[in-house]
């Protein structure tokens, strides 16, 4: 759960109020806040719904070799997987690339005395916040997945608050043992029960004694001791980094936008149940009100198509608690207190009329775009998909119609007189049938030669050009050179770094456009929210890691495997460098 509107409203309420104090009358009205912020929302559901999610739904149909729609009835409808089979290749080299190594990312210290705690930050977001706390190469898989298939990937990094109750039972304590118990700092309320100790065993009896006046004593009944079954409830408080790759269709943007910095809006939409937003802070019977029959996502194709059954309308089925409500977290620059100077805001909406719940200022946005092909001037890009769909469809065709001739020489069409033959003995499949005719020559086969191979060039030119505009080739899958005859090994290898260039230039600005952001931002979350020491084991040691100390305007240097050559350019120079250190150690 990301950081609670509650907590943010009084983090940010002496700020509120002394924006309003200053702004005086020139503070936006809430009713015409809400009715801004609802007509950019809605402005950017239609752009997504209706402009990008048939584009990638047609995508996503390519890369899961569905039919086209113009198949026909008896004739092959065999469907290319270029798409699929093209992605396939590049991501376990484009994963390889930034997971290859120990530490995905280095950050570069400023100053002289940050040098430590730059490795310490290094060491601590490679190994807990990306390895403990988050399945980072599941997420980073599926965000870049995404942007070869629908042209981004979107993934979202936030600072969970999390408050857990915790419950433990104690029991058979003594009384110092209970009230060492009781007194700890966490314990907010508990339970005791007392009882005597079963196991007591009493003294045996004493012999009778009597006073200096004759008069006996009374021996006092010695009873067993007390013991306590405790239970106390605690309340522990934690956070961390939480990432997130989110569905395309539940990113919304602005359809102006250039980029998620200059946006007019970017948001988050998505279904979260009535209890889900208790748990946030919200009011259970608000919440409730907003729960409504209708369903955001009904009318997206992108949703639809991978959840084709799935409908949020009916959710109350399984009780109010669980009811769905639309809760959107938008990011827009808006001039809320009247100064003349529009600052970034989180505006929290529910409902599908888009009730405003709760506002603040923010100092950055919680997102992070990937996308491997992008355009200048446009926020988005190109897919892999796009660059292959019409590949795809012509090789289809090809594939079609060969085969379609294949099946026509071997099973050639029949010629026969009407009336002169038994059509149940002509249209038998049984080898060495007897077609009973009443006249010889009333059956013929239209005998049709096979074709298909003047096809089989066009093929290999398809292949051509989807290597062209990929980089996908056999080449670029690391072919050995001395397994071709029919080239010098010069010339393959040649053609192997010419062909893994475009792979690099990809990985290039993930890097760039994605990881380096992703991992500023991190750095950026945890030098402001991480309020308390957490020891960790770092390089088979525990340390106190304490981001407040740090720089949070380190620069990150992205760890990816590119410009080291081919292997056997990378050997030949290890071997050199082993002959200079045999020739010192001579000397």
């Amino acid at each position: 759960m990301a950081q609670s509107d509650s907590e943010i409203r009084i983090q940010t309420a002496e700020l509120e109020e002394e924006q309003i104090e200053l702004a005086g009358d020139e503070t936006m009205e809430e009713e015409e806040l809400e009715g801004l912020v609802a007509s950019l929302i809605e402005g950017a559901q239609d752009y997504i719904d209706l402009q990008e999610a048939p584009d990638r739904v047609k995508a996503s149909d390519y890369y899961q070799g569905l039919p086209f729609g113009n198949e026909e009835d008896g004739r092959s409808q065999v469907v290319s997987m270029d798409v699929r089979d093209t992605i396939s290749l590049m991501l376990p080299q484009i994963m390889r690339t930034f997971f290859g190594s120990e530490r995905v990312v280095e950050y570069v210290p400023r100053q002289p005395e940050d040098v430590l705690a730059a490795q310490q930050a290094t060491d601590f977001v490679n190994q807990v916040v990306m390895g403990q706390d988050n399945p980072a190469f599941s997420i980073c898989y599926n965000a870049i997945k995404d942007s070869l298939i629908k042209r981004i990937g979107v993934i979202r990094i936030d600072w969970e608050r999390r408050e857990e109750v915790e419950y433990e039972e104690f029991t058979g304590l003594d009384d110092q043992g209970m009230e060492a118990i009781l007194s700890e700092a966490e314990v907010e309320d508990s339970q005791v029960e007392s009882y005597p100790d079963p196991n007591f065993v009493p003294p045996p009896p004493q012999p009778p004694q009597v006073s200096p006046d004759g008069q006996p004593i009374e021996q006092p009944e010695i009873e067993a001791p007390m013991l306590h079954d405790v239970v106390v409830r605690q309340t522990r408080v934690d956070g961390s980094i939480v990432l997130d790759a989110l569905p395309p269709e539940e990113f919304l943007i602005d359809r102006r936008a250039r980029s998620i910095e200059d946006s007019a809006i970017v948001a988050h939409r998505r279904y979260l149940s009535v209890s889900e937003l208790v748990q946030m802070g919200y009011d259970y019977d608000e919440m409730l009100d907003l729960a409504g029959d209708s369903d955001e996502f009904g009318t997206n194709t992108e949703f639809i198509s991978r959840h084709p059954i799935s409908n949020y309308a009916d959710s109350g089925a399984v009780g109010e608690a669980n009811r769905k409500v639309l809760y959107i977290e938008a990011y827009a620059k808006i001039d809320y207190d009247g100064d003349g100077i529009s600052e970034l805001r989180r505006f929290c909406c529910g409902g599908t009329h888009h009730k405003l719940l709760h506002h603040s200022p923010v100092s950055d946005l919680p997102f992070i775009i990937f996308n491997g092909y992008p355009e200048p001037h446009t926020w988005k890009g190109h897919s892999v998909a796009d660059l292959l769909m019409d590949v795809q469809k012509i090789k289809s065709a090809v594939l079609r119609n060969m085969l379609d001739s294949l099946a026509k020489s071997i099973h050639p069409d029949t010629e026969v007189v009407e009336g002169q033959v038994n059509k149940d003995d002509v249209t038998s499949n049984k080898v060495g049938k007897i077609i009973r005719t009443r006249a010889p020559g009333m059956v013929r086969e239209l005998t049709k030669e096979f074709s298909g191979r003047e096809a089989f060039p066009m093929l290999d030119y398809l292949d051509s050009v989807k290597e062209d505009r990929t980089g996908m080739s056999k080449a670029s899958m690391g072919l050995n050179p001395d397994a071709l005859q029919s080239s010098t090994k010069a010339a393959v290898s040649a053609t192997v770094a010419a062909s893994q260039a475009q792979i690099e230039l990809l990985c290039r600005v993930y890097a760039e456009n994605g990881m380096k952001p992703l991992f500023k931002k991190i750095l950026k979350l945890l030098h402001s929210h991480q309020d308390q020491t957490r020891m960790v084991r770092l390089r088979n040691e525990w340390i106190p890691i304490d981001p407040r100390g740090w720089d949070a305007g380190m620069d990150v240097s992205v760890n990816v495997a590119l410009g080291l050559g081919t292997t056997e350019e990378r050997m030949a120079m290890l071997a050199g460098v082993a002959n200079k250190q045999e020739t010192i150690l001579k000397e």
